[in-house]
């Protein structure tokens, strides 16, 4: 069974950090549980937390002082510790920054990221039991050396621009505590993922790898989208790779309905 780990932080703060850790350890074949993107649309957030914890093995606990400050990761430590009296979960705090350890984390196998983010990822692959030849090819910049398929509406799995668009886009959208889900195939749709805010506006995210498409294939394509919509978005902001300031251009002048 794929082991599940809880990854509990403080988004305003440590939202990068986690996102880039939850995306590492999914790549490692690992479920990870992380808001805002372990949501479920129309869930309760107390009842998202239950369902993460429940689901995990470990409970990874990012250590800064804003985490130690927040209120939801004391929560959400205070139950992961009483599940772990239960032999139900492991709790390993992750020291980001330096913090004043709360007595209770301080009898707890730490995993210190002050070195660095590889050095502090390779430990606490150590304490997951993940071993050596999973992790083997890790980059050392931090990401991991093979992207994973995804199911995407246009068959560019595993493309490198699509993959980092979205992760750069996800860990903007965690830091803003905006939902955002990456959506698979769907007939007549060419949308990656959803973001969706608290007012439960939903926008549409589409990525383009192909360079050479041209911009008003790609409005055409953009439009019929929004015909159709079957995600149900009020707009959609597009990707092109090598055509930021076109597509910006585009979107704020020549087509209004398209965000």
């Amino acid at each position: 069974m794929t082991k599940g780990v809880f990854i509990s932080h403080n988004a305003e703060d440590d939202g990068q950090f986690a996102q880039q850790l939850a995306g590492d350890l999914q790549n490692l074949g690992l479920r990870a549980w992380i808001t805002p993107n372990s949501i479920r649309r129309g869930e309760s957030f107390p009842g998202a937390i239950n369902r993460g914890l429940a689901d995990s093995s470990y409970f990874l606990l990012v250590v800064t002082p804003a985490a130690l400050g927040s209120r939801w990761v004391q929560l959400e430590t205070d139950a992961a510790v009483e599940l772990e009296t239960r032999g139900r979960i492991q709790v390993i705090p992750l020291e980001l920054r330096r913090s004043v350890m709360p007595p209770l984390l301080l009898t707890r196998q730490i995993v210190s990221f002050a070195a660095g983010y590889e050095h502090g990822f390779r430990e606490l692959c150590k304490a997951l039991e993940i071993t050596d030849s999973m992790t083997e090819g890790w980059r050392r910049d931090g990401t991991p050396p093979e992207l994973r398929t995804r199911s995407g509406s246009r068959g560019h799995a595993q493309d490198p621009f699509v993959e980092g668009a979205l992760a750069d886009l996800a860990r903007a959208m965690a830091v803003a505590r905006f939902l955002m889900i990456e959506v698979g195939e769907a007939p007549m749709s060419i949308l990656s993922a959803v973001v969706e805010n608290t007012t439960r506006l939903r926008i549409g995210v589409s990525v383009h790898p192909d360079s050479d498409l041209r911009m008003s294939s790609l409005l055409a394509l953009l439009n019929k989208e929004l015909a159709a919509n079957p995600h149900g978005v009020s707009g959609i902001f597009a990707i092109q790779k090598g055509n930021e300031a076109e597509m910006l251009h585009i979107n704020l002048t020549t087509a209004p309905s398209v965000m």
